[in-house]
């Protein structure tokens, strides 16, 4: 008798020979008694619970080639003398002061055409990628993040706004530091403007490296000065 371990092909030139007179063919098996593992998936790749499908994570990459290109926007931003186009539906969905703005008769929804005088260019495109994607670079972070802040808190961007914060809190920068110091008149910065004169005093030297610094001490230096007599005097 022809024998084969579990999971080998018998060839059909073997099968002929096990065929007896009466052209009955008969196989034999032996069972082998063990553990049946059963597989676990991997917990990671589960989706939450109450969530059948779960494919978001190309969704972010595709809505910032979406954001690249800007391909069918119905409506321009203009800072700076810069023009930036961008979606009416991508925008009222994700913030509630553009749902505002479009829900209304106002010359902005008219016009598709908003200007846009209180945030700088670069600082705009920032918050419009954070919109689209849900996502920041690093290095916007390092060097935008006090001005981002301030533009989500205007825009009612609670997650952006959060986000800032925490940053601020946890990896400020010298440059943060002091676009933090230099902010006179803004009550939702007031407790990181503290820890913006713990991290000044801690580190000066570098907070008064930077460009930012050099540049305010050129055009304003009074300014420079009361901030620092400022941290100074909660010192003493």
């Amino acid at each position: 008798m022809a024998s084969r371990p579990a999971g080998c092909e018998m060839l059909k030139s073997e099968c002929r020979q096990l065929v007896d007179r009466s052209g009955r063919l008969t196989f034999s098996c032996e069972i082998l008694t063990g553990t049946l593992v059963r597989k676990t998936p991997d917990s990671s790749s589960n989706p939450p619970a109450g969530i059948a499908l779960n494919c978001s994570d190309g969704l972010a990459t595709q809505f910032e080639e979406l954001f690249d290109s800007m391909e069918n926007s119905d409506v321009i931003f203009k800072i700076g003398g810069r023009p930036f186009p961008a979606h009416k539906l991508i925008l009222v969905t994700r913030c509630q002061v553009f749902a505002a703005m479009f829900k209304h008769e106002t010359k902005e929804k008219l016009s598709n055409e908003i200007e846009i005088k209180d945030v700088e260019p670069d600082v705009f495109q920032q918050l419009l990628r954070f919109i689209y994607t849900g996502r920041l670079s690093l290095e916007t972070m390092e060097t935008m993040a006090v001005a981002l802040f301030i533009a989500a808190d205007k825009y009612l961007l609670d997650q952006l706004k959060d986000k800032c914060e925490l940053f601020l809190l946890y990896k400020m920068t010298p440059v943060n530091c002091l676009e933090l110091l230099l902010q006179a008149d803004f009550p939702n910065l007031a407790k990181l403007k503290e820890e913006a004169a713990v991290y000044f005093r801690r580190h000066k030297e570098r907070v008064m490296a930077t460009d930012k610094w050099k540049l305010v001490e050129q055009e304003c230096p009074s300014l420079l000065g009361d901030i620092q007599e400022c941290i100074l005097a909660k010192i003493s």
